[in-house]
């Protein structure tokens, strides 16, 4: 998520347990975006795409984010709304987002969720507190697209 990524130095935590530093090498602030590369010196695995316009109310789904003790924590939920609308400030509104019960840790922002298949369905973007303990994640489907474009749209 851009707003996460400006002025700080940035590092990423690999599966074998050791941190490389990550550079931003894009930023598209209209989707609240950023594209971060990592030299592993290893071959690392990727993530499969999954297309979010297949979801249905009511699909399982696990979200994946980082605690603030920055542990790894994996939920599992369902999708409980489609194309929801979400202001989280009078200068950033989230558009057509995923509503899901599977609850987000603050700080899991640009988590991956994941459809049965493994699949990247979605990004964790914001979670609502209270009763409802709602969670929301931008589709896939409007991510890709603009994560392939992002070295041509910085800024």
């Amino acid at each position: 998520m851009a707003h996460l990524v400006d002025g700080v130095a940035i590092s990423a935590t690999l599966a074998d347990g050791t941190t490389q530093p990550a550079t931003v090498i894009a930023v598209d602030k209209e989707h609240d975006l950023a594209v971060l590369k990592i030299d592993s010196g290893n071959d690392l695995s990727v993530a499969t795409w999954g297309q979010s316009q297949l979801l249905q109310s009511g699909a399982a789904v696990t979200a994946i984010g980082q605690r603030a003790d920055r542990q790894l924590s994996a939920t599992t939920g369902a999708i409980t709304a489609l194309n929801r609308d979400v202001e989280v400030s009078p200068e950033m509104t989230y558009r057509n987002l995923l509503q899901m019960d599977a609850e987000i840790r603050r700080g899991s922002s640009g988590g991956p969720v994941l459809n049965s298949a493994g699949d990247v369905v979605g990004l964790c973007v914001t979670l609502r507190a209270g009763p409802a303990n709602l969670s929301f994640a931008l589709p896939s489907d409007d991510v890709r697209p603009t994560v392939l474009h992002l070295p041509t749209r910085i800024g």
